[in-house]
């Protein structure tokens, strides 16, 4: 058990969770189907307008995803070196091979200068590229336009790992909603959580159909009987977390602005370092609206940042660095990387995710900022 006195992005528990999850326990539907899952995949498809099956994890959702894309054994698939293992893992689990694209200093999401030439690169090699897997980065969006565009003329899938992004839009369209599916997590640090949980999306019915099926066992019944003509999963969500999901989604546009309104007292507070130069945080690209699931920044010097880093965690406030680049874990040891700068190496190196709890309060932010510029001026 953590002894943080605040913790970087805890759960919350929304209004009506508790009598949506006795209401189920007295239905009697305590298994991964039941009439919550029903009611929060039709809440799901009514946000994103777009197909969406409830399935037990975000990293499920990803394999699904891939899968119905048609990844397989032999393929290549490009992601970002700059994300959270799942999606490496999600490609791995198809028998595919990863194949890591640098971020772009810019935005900090994948480099569309750097896929291109990984995607020219390995078809001239005579390469089956899979899918383009991108991802949304801490409730901001990817350059969704270009990443498609090339997506398209390369005659590539674009899947899209949303799991750190639900809510985010570009242009008012949402994140999940650009690639042929995507992947959506409800963990327990999420902007919404089931506890733990995901969703698969997709404007295609076949493809959610699929993922469906292949979420149940890719089993088919017959007169009392069951049928099965390939390998399926276990991946389906419980209807007691699909309660939790419901009560969530009703809420969800009340977690949106408390995480805008925790993004601008954080800026406001460290206006002076942000001036001085000390600190830059994580940059947006045009017309895109964030969620702020994390609040990301960057210090000068890698110095900087380890200094306030060992400050709030001596104070009990949980803070953590950002991702640390995939092709530098030993779990990807040998695979390609496709580089830009080595940017994705620049921004584990002086970045930190600041506490974003929805709980978080005006003094403790306060008091988060006077612990950074103390750090910052030591």
């Amino acid at each position: 058990m953590s002894t943080y006195k605040i913790y970087l992005s805890p759960p919350f528990s929304a209004p009506n969770t508790k009598h949506y999850v006795q209401e189920a326990i007295d239905s009697g539907w305590m298994a991964p189907a039941g009439p919550f899952v029903d009611r929060f995949e039709s809440l799901l498809r009514a946000y994103h307008g777009v197909a969406a099956v409830a399935l037990s994890s975000g990293t499920a959702a990803l394999h699904l995803a891939l899968k119905a894309a048609g990844v397989r054994a032999g393929d290549v698939v490009l992601l970002p070196s700059f994300t959270f293992v799942a999606t490496c893992n999600a490609v791995c689990y198809l028998g595919a091979e990863p194949v890591f694209i640098d971020s772009d200093p810019t935005h900090w999401h994948m480099s569309v200068k750097a896929t291109v030439h990984a995607m020219d690169t390995l078809k001239k090699q005579g390469r089956r590229i899979g899918a383009l897997l991108c991802v949304h980065l801490y409730g901001a969006m990817a350059p969704m336009e270009e990443l498609r565009s090339v997506a398209e003329n390369h005659g590539v899938p674009l899947v899209e790992d949303a799991a750190e992004a639900l809510g985010v839009r570009w242009k008012g369209q949402l994140a999940g909603t650009f690639g042929c599916c995507a992947a959506l997590s409800f963990n327990g640090n999420k902007i919404i959580t089931t506890s733990g949980g995901g969703a698969f999306l997709s404007a295609d019915e076949n493809l959610a159909k699929k993922a469906l099926y292949w979420a149940t066992q890719a089993k088919q019944t017959a007169a009392g009987d069951w049928h099965h003509e390939e390998v399926g999963y276990n991946y389906r969500m419980s209807n007691l977390l699909a309660a939790v999901g419901c009560a969530q989604m009703e809420y969800l546009p009340n977690f949106i602005v408390r995480k805008y309104e925790i993004a601008q007292l954080y800026r406001q507070l460290l206006k002076e370092a942000e001036q001085k130069g000390y600190i830059h945080w994580q940059p947006l690209l045009p017309e895109v609206q964030p969620t702020y699931w994390l609040n990301c920044l960057l210090f000068a010097t890698p110095a900087m940042r380890a200094r306030v880093m060992e400050q709030l965690m001596r104070q009990g406030i949980e803070c953590r660095r950002l991702w640390k680049p995939l092709h530098q874990q030993p779990l990807a040891a040998g695979s390609l990387f496709f580089q830009d700068g080595n940017s994705a190496e620049y921004l584990y190196e002086h970045g930190l995710c600041l506490p974003s709890g929805y709980t978080l309060t005006t003094p403790q932010q306060s008091h988060i900022a006077e612990l950074i510029m103390k750090a910052l001026c030591t």
